[in-house]
């Protein structure tokens, strides 16, 4: 009796420790479980995700100030166009791209009372370093012929481009680009007729471009003289 009833005290006392080992990892499992969804709630409430062991912080909603950018005003693009012959005030203008012949006769004061009414059309439109010329009545024309260009806010009719062949006689007439002017055009300079426009057209051609005014004096016919009375109207571009 006394070796059994030993043997049932030690088997007693084994399975009391077997059960009180299960329950303290019960515990320490209930606590990792309960320290885990802590951690998890603390989380979510601060606007975060948990991956891992790494706290990722939400990205911001698309429509909030942050993310959204202001877009900035373009400022309208500006041309620059040079308005001679006989206007009030001649010389070069800045307007919007888009705008009219008819603008830029507005900026200049308008015609004068000798310019031509048919000369130009108000209707055309600029572009960037445009020129517009409006040549002045020849002294033949009828006494009343520029009635309705005379004022600056006078608006004429029915305008076409200049002739070509219009001398320019004055300062702010206009320019003629020697490097882009056809034969015609190159006619409108003091002293250049025909066969000087036709070897001024040749020269170019072997040169492919003026690259100053001074080399007008290669081309026969030009001399110093004649070089001064065309240079005033010379443009090179």
């Amino acid at each position: 009796m006394g070796v059994r009833g030993e043997t049932d005290r030690s088997a007693t006392e084994g399975e009391f420790e077997r059960r009180a080992f299960r329950a303290q990892m019960w515990a320490l499992a209930l606590l990792a479980i309960s320290l885990l969804v802590g951690s998890g709630w603390y989380a979510y409430r601060q606007g975060t995700v948990l991956s891992g062991d790494m706290l990722i912080t939400a990205p911001a909603a698309a429509g909030s100030p942050r993310s959204a950018a202001q877009p900035e005003a373009t400022p309208p693009q500006m041309i620059a166009v040079h308005v001679g012959g006989a206007v009030a005030t001649p010389g070069v203008y800045e307007l919007p791209a888009g705008s009219r012949v008819e603008d830029a006769l507005k900026l200049a004061g308008g015609v004068s009372k000798d310019a031509d009414p048919d000369s130009v059309n108000p209707a055309a439109a600029l572009a960037d370093a445009d020129q517009v010329l409006v040549p002045r009545r020849s002294p033949d024309a009828p006494a009343g012929a520029a009635s309705s260009a005379g004022g600056a806010a006078a608006s004429p009719r029915a305008l076409v481009p200049p002739a070509a062949t219009d001398k320019l006689r004055h300062p702010g007439d206009g320019f003629v680009n020697i490097n882009s002017a056809s034969e015609t055009e190159l006619q409108r300079l003091p002293g250049v007729g025909p066969a000087t426009a036709a070897r001024i057209i040749e020269h170019r051609k072997q040169i492919r471009r003026f690259a100053a005014v001074e080399e007008l004096m290669d081309v026969s016919g030009i001399g110093e003289k004649k070089l001064a009375t065309m240079r005033p109207f010379v443009k090179l571009r």
